[in-house]
């Protein structure tokens, strides 16, 4: 689905939006629930990125440097889950 902003462009709707997260996420109380965001460089010879992984209640940071492929982003989350410990990570499916 597209939609379209003020300034009359197209905008791709990307999924639930994060304002319908469970009350206990949004009171950040309880350590586990994770943000990610890729924040991408400029464009050029390596484009690389940066992914980061926040614990929404404790504010601690996850960072590790990838390129901007989906393999590189896969594995760098995979390093990150490794060091955070998946049991510590709490599952939730916004739909």
């Amino acid at each position: 689905m597209r939609l379209l902003n003020q300034k009359g462009t197209n905008k791709k709707r990307l999924g639930t939006s994060i304002d319908k997260r469970d009350e206990i996420v949004l009171a950040k109380i309880e350590k586990g629930h994770f943000e990610a965001d890729l924040v991408l460089g400029k464009k050029g010879k390596h484009e690389q990125a940066i992914l980061t992984v926040v614990d929404i209640a404790t504010r601690v940071a996850y960072v590790t440097k990838v390129r901007r492929d989906s393999v590189s982003v896969y594995k760098g989350m995979e390093h990150i889950i490794r060091e955070i410990g998946e049991e510590n990570i709490k599952n939730n499916n916004y739909r």
